[in-house]
């Protein structure tokens, strides 16, 4: 069985491009997820609202993606990039 395939195929924005290159490479550093939480404001909020959340037990507020990605770590901000990406792409497709 033979999918029909659509004519145009959707292009992703850079900043999201940008997310899936650093996302595929496995020795990305702190400074290129900045770069990407930096270029997507709906990650840049994501950051911030999980940096400033109770589970990250805050003293003082993240007030910079920066502040964000390195209270986070690398690890959850893959994680948080990947959440919000799938959100976003879902999202679109229920709007369709």
């Amino acid at each position: 069985m033979v999918l029909p395939l659509p004519l145009e195929l959707p292009v992703l924005p850079a900043p999201r491009e940008r997310a899936f290159i650093v996302l595929m490479d496995p020795d990305a550093s702190l400074d290129s997820y900045l770069a990407v939480v930096e270029g997507d404001p709906a990650l840049t909020a994501a950051v911030l609202r999980a940096a400033n959340s109770a589970h990250a037990w805050p003293i003082q507020p993240a007030r910079s993606a920066r502040d964000g990605v390195v209270r986070l770590g690398t690890t959850a901000v893959r994680h948080l990039i990947i959440a919000t990406l799938v959100r976003s792409e879902f999202a679109s497709v229920e709007a369709a």
